[in-house]
């Protein structure tokens, strides 16, 4: 079941930070960490109990290749 996913906006600024860092290393770097976030939330968003429980209610879901 797809669910509707939405950041807090301070939560979309440090992502947007995040992809001008990356830019910054890297030409091309920042479009590549969004994608790949995006494919993410995608992905959690399809299978929400697909990650392991780090605390209870919270699950954890990794975004390969980057720190």
């Amino acid at each position: 079941m797809k669910r509707r996913v939405s950041f807090h906006e301070l939560a979309e600024y440090e992502l947007n930070d995040a992809a001008v860092f990356f830019e910054g290393k890297t030409a091309g770097l920042g479009d590549r960490f969004l994608t790949t976030v995006e494919k993410t939330v995608a992905q959690i968003s399809d299978h929400p109990q697909a990650s392991p429980v780090i605390r209870a209610h919270v699950r954890r879901k990794v975004v390969w290749n980057f720190p």
